[in-house]
């Protein structure tokens, strides 16, 4: 089996567990392929594009409750607003209809250069 299919098999299985999943990496390595074909029914949404930038910038709570079943929402972290939006949507559910990947692209810094406590905010309670 190679690493596709097994990033593939554990992003479904991550979606089953949690009511929001996210995938973080740098440039160009696939995220956005992975999650479109690990989930080719979701429905995309490029937070980058100008209009849907502006929409999820004014009001994120908004644009979440529009959102469908399964959502992927691409360069998430253009919207630091969003995760803080997202955090009572998802603070107590386990499971359900509702299912959010996001994904974004994330430098490569030390630990000593931030904390990602303060940087992300957990999404989902234990």
């Amino acid at each position: 089996m190679n690493w596709n299919r097994l990033a593939e098999k554990r992003l479904r299985e991550l979606a089953d567990q949690f009511p929001a999943v996210v995938v973080v990496g740098p440039r160009q390595v696939g995220k956005t392929t992975l999650a479109r074909t690990s989930f080719p029914e979701a429905s995309y949404k490029d937070v980058e594009s100008p209009l849907v930038h502006l929409r999820f910038t004014e009001d994120p709570a908004h644009e979440l409750e529009l959102l469908g079943n399964m959502t992927i929402l691409d360069e998430a972290q253009t919207v630091p607003s969003l995760f803080s939006a997202l955090r009572p949507r998802t603070a107590f559910q386990k499971s359900g209809p509702w299912k959010l990947l996001i994904h974004g692209r994330v430098a490569f810094v030390s630990d000593q250069q931030f904390d990602r406590e303060s940087v992300t905010p957990p999404l989902c309670s234990n």
